[in-house]
């Protein structure tokens, strides 16, 4: 069964890891990111703003 959570600050690291892992076999489909995106502030900084919008009820923010 594939259950998703709520992201967590808890997360940040493996989202940097999985971001950099996969960085060169996603850019066909992904945006050009800055390289902040692929570190660990840069997910942090994400997912603090995507917490606030769930906190504002604009954004659903999970993981698998």
């Amino acid at each position: 069964m594939t259950v998703t959570r709520l992201v967590t600050l808890d997360d940040v690291p493996v989202l940097a890891d999985l971001n950099r892992i996969n960085r060169e076999f996603l850019a066909p489909w992904e945006p050009v990111r800055d390289e902040s995106h692929y570190t660990e502030q840069g997910q942090r900084e994400i997912i603090e703003g995507a917490l606030a919008r769930y906190k504002l009820g604009s954004l659903l923010p999970h993981v698998i």
